[in-house]
């Protein structure tokens, strides 16, 4: 059930798109101890990114998730995702915000139906 959004002025390809999306999602089923198969993660390209004050390269990414969130847990996604960002899109970890949200089950649709 997690779902990570990322939000970054870097524009790339497809490809390059499809490569981190696929690395993210690794990264949140192992951490979060969740299937893969339930893991969802979007790129979406922002023209304007300003942090604090500059517009080099940032990303902020939006993770919510059903369970499988605690403080270590969140650490170590942090930390793996952050390096996910360096090796791909050469954005460095002080350059990227990761915001973690609870959902309750009842508040995630999914099939037709809710958790």
């Amino acid at each position: 059930m997690p779902c990570a959004i990322i939000h970054s002025n870097v524009n790339i390809d497809q490809a390059k798109s499809d490569q981190l999306t696929s690395e993210i999602s690794r990264v949140i089923a192992k951490c979060a101890d969740k299937p893969e198969a339930y893991v969802m993660v979007g790129y979406q390209h922002v023209v304007s990114l300003a942090f604090g004050g500059s517009n080099q390269p940032a990303a902020f990414v939006e993770l919510s998730s059903i369970g499988a969130l605690d403080p270590d847990k969140n650490k170590t996604m942090s930390q793996q995702i952050s390096q996910k960002f360096a090796e791909l899109l050469s954005i460095d970890g002080s350059r990227v915000y990761v915001t973690f949200t609870e959902v309750k089950p009842s508040n995630w649709g999914f099939n037709g139906t809710t958790f």
